[in-house]
């Protein structure tokens, strides 16, 4: 079975971080029954997204049309910090304030 989804969860500061694996193997629309059903990638699949959860007023909504899923739209609580993670299952906040995720 796949095991494509939510995976590693770690806060930073206020931030919660979680990574999302992909809902396809290689990016692309999946036209043929497998596993992963038959969906495209979302935005916020195959990413890795914070959040402030103490934030007032804070209720888990995500990226939707005509919303910033950068992160520049106050009224989007979930942001994406990098895309194109296949399935990364976990993640490392460095010492020197990088982030590290393994695919």
């Amino acid at each position: 079975e796949a095991n494509h989804g939510p995976n590693s969860m770690v806060f930073i500061g206020n931030r919660l971080w979680m990574t999302i694996g992909g809902n396809t193997g290689a990016g692309g629309a999946v036209n043929v029954p497998t596993e992963f059903g038959v969906r495209e990638e979302q935005w916020l699949t195959a990413a890795l997204l914070y959040m402030d959860p103490f934030k007032p007023g804070f209720d888990g909504n995500c990226y939707d049309e005509g919303q910033d899923p950068w992160g520049k739209d106050p009224g989007c609580d979930v942001h994406i910090w990098a895309t194109g993670l296949r399935n990364a299952y976990d993640f490392v906040h460095h010492s020197n304030g990088m982030i590290y995720a393994t695919d």
